[in-house]
């Protein structure tokens, strides 16, 4: 991830990280960045330029002061004052990734026809676990266009397993042989 937003997440990381509270920060930023999903219109304002920075400040201090540590307070206040707001959701990610790979953990997601089992989600995190030396952390999603077998996603790649895959492949071949 670049741009300027990106600069906040790293930054925000950096002094989470020297100050030793980087997973209270991360569950911060999660939960902030819960309630601006839920009311997306509060970045919008938050970078409304017919409203003084002061004016935007004051409300980032009314949402957030003393509910989240200073540090990700001054954050949000900063971006607010120059007009990046919007780019808080890429801050947190940035901030995930450094804390993921400070800890090992590696991101995971399993799209499937039907929802996986718990039995199940356990045993595909524990060979993934296995198979790339980090912790994993999963999430599962459903795409009912799948019809069966399993994508994952992670680090950036996929692991395509469908059986909607293999029917395509199917039919591309036998299309090539025509």
């Amino acid at each position: 991830m670049t741009g300027p937003a990106a600069h906040y997440g790293d930054a925000l990381f950096e002094l989470a990280g020297a100050e030793g509270c980087d997973e209270r920060l991360l569950e911060e930023l999660d939960a902030a960045a819960g309630l601006l999903r839920e009311n997306p219109e509060y970045l919008r304002v938050l970078d409304a330029p017919t409203l003084r920075r002061e004016e935007r400040c004051a409300l980032v201090d009314e949402a957030f002061g003393g509910r989240v540590h200073p540090y990700l307070l001054n954050t949000l206040k900063l971006m607010t004052e120059r007009g990046l707001a919007r780019g808080f959701f890429d801050a947190a990610a940035q901030y995930r990734r450094r804390y993921n790979g400070a800890h090992g953990i590696l991101e995971a997601r399993a799209v499937t026809a039907v929802p996986l089992s718990e039995a199940l989600q356990k045993r595909l995190t524990e060979a993934l676990a296995q198979a790339t030396g980090k912790q994993i952390r999963l999430s599962c999603a459903v795409d009912s266009a799948l019809l069966g077998g399993v994508r994952l996603e992670l680090e950036g790649r996929e692991l395509d397993g469908t059986v909607r895959r293999r029917l395509d492949a199917l039919r591309r071949s036998l299309l090539r042989a025509n």
